[in-house]
């Protein structure tokens, strides 16, 4: 698997664990409202458990956007596991403004650091692997910009073989290809576009380009393993050629 496919597929496991991880912060709220007469640090505690709600449901839209290639949401993303981080350690110790959780309701804390570890876990990897996300993204930017020529040069070469009586076979591979080519652009526009299906989608691109390019090799150099007879018509080979180059 691709780091760009292994990074958009955290994607949704991720939302999982993010849906568990507001449960757990939702049920220490609630905790804290029942002592909250107890404690003068209510307020403070209470506005913190909704920062925290608030930055659980951030990272999941982050982490998506993150995993497309977006600059700015790997900023976004690192800046709120900082903040998530620093609210826990505010529960946990005590700061300045900030005290400490009463014990009674360290249970529920450990509940929210136990989430948080798994949770955390996957956006490190998705922080981690900017680069290498960054630069597939470029790697899909560049491909999908000459796609349009080659769904143009494929075309002409099913119009060249068909002029020049190719063989039935060879005129179906040509335009099998003219829909391979179609099909590579719309899963790429997919994987550009990120989301959950983004995994899916850099697949289904990688067997369908793959596919293409055995054929194109077959019509240009024969192939007996994929029974494709060679192009000889000098017109055809030159259109091939051009696709090639792309």
């Amino acid at each position: 698997m691709s780091a760009q496919q292994k990074n958009i597929a955290i994607g949704k496991p991720l939302v999982i664990i993010g849906v568990l991880l507001s449960v757990f912060i939702i049920l220490m709220l609630g905790s804290l409202v029942y002592v909250g007469d107890k404690r003068a640090a209510l307020q403070r505690h209470v506005e913190l458990s909704a920062d925290e709600l608030l930055l659980s449901q951030q990272m999941a839209t982050f982490s998506l956007r993150a995993s497309s290639g977006s600059e700015e949401a790997f900023d976004r993303l690192h800046i709120s596991r900082i903040k998530f981080d620093a609210i826990l350690t505010a529960y946990r110790s005590g700061d300045i403004g900030t005290e400490k959780l009463a014990d009674e309701l360290i249970p529920e804390l450990d509940n929210v650091e136990s989430d948080w570890r798994n949770y955390r876990n996957n956006i490190d990897v998705i922080i981690n692997g900017r680069q290498s996300i960054t630069e597939v993204k470029e790697l899909y930017e560049v491909i999908d910009s000459f796609i349009p020529q080659m769904l143009t040069y494929s075309d002409e070469v099913v119009g060249v073989l068909i002029r020049k009586n190719a063989s039935s076979r060879q005129v179906y591979l040509a335009t099998r290809q003219m829909m391979l080519s179609q099909r590579i652009k719309n899963n790429l526009n997919q994987v550009l576009a990120g989301g959950e299906e983004a995994a899916a989608a850099a697949d289904r691109f990688g067997r369908d380009a793959a596919l293409f390019g055995r054929v194109l090799e077959g019509l240009l150099k024969g192939s007996k393993g994929l029974r494709i007879e060679k192009v000889t018509d000098a017109e055809a080979v030159g259109k091939l050629r051009e696709v090639a180059m792309l």
